[in-house]
C-alpha cells in the first residue's frame, strides 16, 4: 500500500490514514523512545521503504518501515541544517550553517567540504552543485573536486537551478 507523508514548517509531519480516510500526525520516538517533537521539519526524502527527514534544528532522522525505529545524527556544533542529500546508503551530505557536511550514517565520521554556510544544493548527474549566500560551487562527487563557479560578492543568492542543459538559473536578493 502507498503511504503518503505531508510535511509542515511549524506543524511536524502527517500521514494519511486509509481506514478512517483522514490526515493524522504521524508519531515517530527518538533514540530513547521518547516521542520526538517534529516541528521545523525542513526536508524530506522517501526511498525503497526508508524516510530521511531533515530538520531545521534538530539534525537527521532516519524511519525504517522494516525496523519502525529512528536513528538519529545532530552534529555538534552545528545549530542549523538547510539541506540533505543521500550520496550513498552510508552516506549523506549535509548543508549546515557551518558548510557542506559529508556525513557517514554507518561510523559517524563527518567531512567538512566546503567551510562557508551551504544555503541549499541540487544532484545532478554526479554533480552537487552547493549554494551558500554569495557564491555557487560545483562539487564532482567521483573525483571530489570543488570548484567556485559563481562569485556575487555584495548580491545575495536566493536560489538556483541546474537545468538539463547545465545552465545555471539564479535568483538574487540585494
Amino acid at each position: 500500500k502507498t503511504q503518503y507523508f505531508i510535511a509542515t514548517k511549524d506543524a511536524g509531519l502527517f500521514t494519511y490514514d486509509y481506514q478512517n480516510n483522514e490526515i493524522v500526525p504521524f508519531k515517530m520516538y527518538d533514540y530513547k523512545g521518547d516521542i520526538l517533537s517534529i516541528k521545523n521539519l525542513w526536508r524530506i526524502y522517501y526511498k525503497n521503504n526508508v524516510l530521511w527527514l531533515g530538520f531545521r534544528e534538530n539534525g537527521v532522522y532516519k524511519y525504517s518501515d522494516l525496523e519502525n525505529q529512528i536513528p538519529f545524527f545532530s552534529l555538534k556544533d552545528v545549530t542549523q541544517y538547510n539541506d540533505f542529500v543521500k550520496k550513498s546508503e552510508s552516506e549523506i551530505f549535509l548543508a549546515t550553517n557551518n558548510g557542506l557536511i559529508l556525513y557517514n550514517v554507518e561510523n559517524h565520521s563527518q567531512r567538512l567540504l566546503i567551510e562557508e554556510p551551504v544555503r541549499l544544493f541540487q544532484l545532478k548527474n554526479e554533480v552537487l552543485w552547493v549554494c551558500t549566500d554569495l557564491s555557487i560551487y560545483r562539487f564532482d562527487i567521483k573525483t571530489e573536486k570543488i570548484h567556485k563557479v559563481v562569485d556575487l560578492n555584495q548580491k545575495g543568492i536566493l536560489n538556483f537551478l541546474c537545468d538539463r542543459k547545465d545552465n545555471l538559473w539564479i535568483s538574487i536578493y540585494g
